[in-house]
């Protein structure tokens, strides 16, 4: 019997004890959640530290176990650690999707979209994710989630060109940051307006923008940032031709953070100096830049480069960096191509998922299937354009670099023929000069022959002048053709940047546009909306801008300054229009200078009409 009541006693205090570590494991995590919560901002690392120090992590279950993969996942995200999924991050929004708690649920969805858009590059649903956030605001205490969800939603209307959306949202990231005195944070929105104001060229904004991050950067601690900050000044200045203003900002730039390199700014100083006539210094500086390891700045830089040997007829230069930037060119398109790869295995991976949660669901399976072959196709055809357009600027700078080697050999060769000659005349006139005791007849003959090697020489020398011509001509055209072209791939790389996520209208659009360009099927009336959509998307707003500018075109003339947009000819013009005679697409052309009142009349005039729309 006794034996009997120790046992129970014992059982008792095991409870107990048991009860009580549990009771310390649960406060020892409690705490810790606290601790990584009050440093997620000023000290990410600090926090992810605590947190990976939880041993019990893997046991926690409901709004521990949400605090804790919410609190992880944004350390990981501002430690700058990749992560492959949003499945993580998903536990706590399954969570607090029906609990009453503004504040964790706007910070996990905000914390998806950061992920989706960083790491996944998916942008569509990481903006769906933002949007989630953003319904929670009215109720959220947290002002720094506020903050960063207006942020991430101007970052991605401003990529997806929706200017005025993205200044709206910056502008409510600014007002949030400055309520609660977040430095570093308000300094990172005025240089988002500030990209902005030099997009819609709003003078009177950059420069209150200028003053702002002036007035940051006197109490920032960071040096990166304050570097960034005269970097950007620096170009603003360049720009309102301020070049004094501007060195300053950017050596101010460069002896804040001397140790990090900062190649952006050595080119932009470069570029600087070009400006002012210092090309020794601009080369000197370009050089420098190009130890940068960032593939797009090298191509910008060689472009610079070769833009810079063009004008002044270097055409050694210009063939050396038209094939720099060719290459460079070629590495970041590799680059990208082996990002896409990468992208289709973690679809794949996905769908191989979803395929295992729905085995015993074979119309949920079937609708993925087809959902992801529609997709493929649409990627597919992206894709092919982006390499289209890739091949096209390839070969006009190859032709460039063969006509300057043509050019070079040209000259080389005339200048050699041309000596020979000199060569020759000359060695007559001596002979002429030095023999007194000559016969009329031989100083005649010999004239006779300096008069036809001179008479050959003038023939060369005017044959070389149209040869030149002609070829410069052809330079200048191909040129002016390769600045088109990239100005439409530097227009195509700030709609979609290197993702492949696009709107299902905006492939179709494109569909239209290629069909077109490869003179496939195409129907004016059919085709019309994805036409002008096609048009906005790569033409700066073209379509929306000529009917707000001009509602009095009717919808002829509408169709015939789409297709010259689009750089179509007069014959592909009056082919495409509804099959009218080349006659009567010049007669439009002339009436539509009429009906806009255009200063300048006739096909020139509708040409510089078109251009005039393109810029505005």
């Amino acid at each position: 019997m006794k034996k009997g009541k120790n046992i129970l006693l014992n059982l008792i205090i095991l409870l107990l004890l048991t009860c009580t570590a549990c009771d310390r494991s649960t406060r020892h995590v409690t705490e810790h959640l606290s601790q990584a919560e009050e440093l997620i901002w000023t000290a990410p690392d600090s926090a992810l530290h605590i947190l990976e120090s939880i041993s019990t992590s893997n046991r926690l279950t409901g709004k521990e176990q949400a605090d804790y993969v919410l609190l992880l996942s944004l350390a990981q995200y501002r430690c700058y650690i990749p992560v492959s999924s949003d499945s993580l991050i998903n536990l706590a929004i399954e969570y607090y999707q029906d609990k009453n708690d503004a504040d964790k649920k706007g910070a996990a969805f905000y914390v998806k979209g950061c992920i989706l858009e960083e790491y996944c590059k998916d942008i569509p649903n990481a903006l769906l994710a933002y949007k989630e956030a953003e319904m929670c605001i009215p109720d959220m205490n947290d002002k720094h989630y506020v903050a960063r969800i207006y942020s991430s939603l101007g970052y991605i209307y401003e990529k997806s060109l929706s200017f005025e959306l993205a200044k709206e949202y910056y502008q409510k990231a600014l007002q949030e940051n400055t309520n609660i005195k977040d430095i570093t944070s308000q300094a990172s929105d005025l240089l988002n307006l500030l990209g902005l104001y030099h997009i819609t060229n709003d003078t009177d904004s950059i420069n209150q923008c200028i003053t702002g991050l002036l007035k940051c950067s006197d109490n920032l601690k960071d040096s990166i940032l304050q570097s960034k900050i005269y970097h950007n000044i620096a170009v603003s200045k360049m720009h309102q031709e301020k070049y004094e203003e501007a060195e300053t900002f950017f050596l101010s730039a460069l002896h804040i953070s001397p140790a990090s390199l900062p190649y952006k700014t050595l080119a932009g100083l470069a570029q600087l100096y070009m400006k002012k006539g210092q090309k020794e210094r601009a080369d000197s500086l370009f050089q420098n830049a190009l130890l940068s390891k960032d593939l797009p700045l090298r191509a910008y830089i060689y472009n610079q480069l070769y833009d810079e040997a063009w004008k002044t007829e270097n055409y050694k230069k210009i063939a050396q960096y038209a094939r720099l930037y060719i290459d460079t060119s070629d590495s970041i398109y590799n680059s990208h191509l082996h990002q896409e790869v990468l992208k289709v295995q973690r679809k794949y991976d996905h769908m191989q998922l979803l395929y295992q949660k729905s085995r015993q669901a074979n119309i949920i399976y079937s609708f993925v299937i087809i959902i992801s072959m529609v997709s493929g196709i649409l990627c597919f055809l992206f894709i092919q354009y982006k390499k289209k357009r890739k091949e096209e600027n390839e070969k006009l700078r190859a032709e460039i670099v063969q006509l300057v080697e043509i050019l070079n050999n040209m000259k080389i060769s005339y200048d050699e023929n041309q000596n020979r000659l000199q060569d020759q005349i000359n060695a007559l006139r001596s002979k002429q000069e030095q023999n007194v005791l000559m016969s009329p007849e031989e100083y005649a003959a010999i004239q006779n022959t300096i008069d036809k090697l001179t008479k050959e020489k003038e023939q060369n020398e005017k044959e070389q002048h149209q040869k030149y011509e002609k070829l410069q001509a052809r330079f200048e055209a191909l040129n002016q053709k390769l600045k088109e072209v990239e100005k439409q791939n530097n227009r195509f790389r700030l709609i979609y940047g290197n993702h492949d996520c696009v709107e299902l209208k905006d492939i179709k659009a494109l569909q239209v546009a290629l069909n077109l360009s490869q003179n496939k099927s195409f129907n004016i009336s059919n085709d019309r909306e994805d036409i002008k959509h096609w048009l906005n998307l790569s033409k700066n707003g073209f379509a929306d801008k000529l009917h707000k500018t001009y509602p009095m075109l009717d919808k002829t003339f509408l169709d015939i300054c789409y297709l010259a947009a689009l750089g179509l000819s007069i014959d592909e013009i009056a082919q495409y229009a509804g099959n009218i005679k080349r006659r009567s697409v010049e007669r439009y052309m002339s009436l539509i200078c009429q009906e806009v009142q255009y200063p300048i009349s006739g096909k020139k005039g509708f040409e510089s009409f078109i251009n005039h729309i393109l810029t505005i």
